[in-house]
């Protein structure tokens, strides 16, 4: 966020024309967006591995309770 501030402060001040600082602003949150779209994509399959690895665990531990259970009621 403090990169995007920083980039943004340097455009409006910089002496440039008005086509200059539009093409400068449209080439940064072109930018900003293709990062943003990389951070999602990459938040998105590391929440999925989570949540796989949640339901395993999940399993493990039905199945471990299940085993007690059984044992328990012998």
């Amino acid at each position: 966020m403090g990169s995007v501030l920083g980039a943004l402060a340097g455009i409006f001040f910089a002496p440039k024309s008005g086509k200059e600082l539009r093409s400068d602003i449209k080439e940064k949150g072109s930018e900003a967006l293709k990062d943003a779209k990389e951070i999602y994509a990459d938040a998105t399959v590391k929440a999925k591995e989570i949540i796989e690895e949640a339901k395993h665990q999940a399993e493990e531990l039905k199945k471990e309770a299940a085993r007690h259970l059984a044992e328990a009621s012998r």
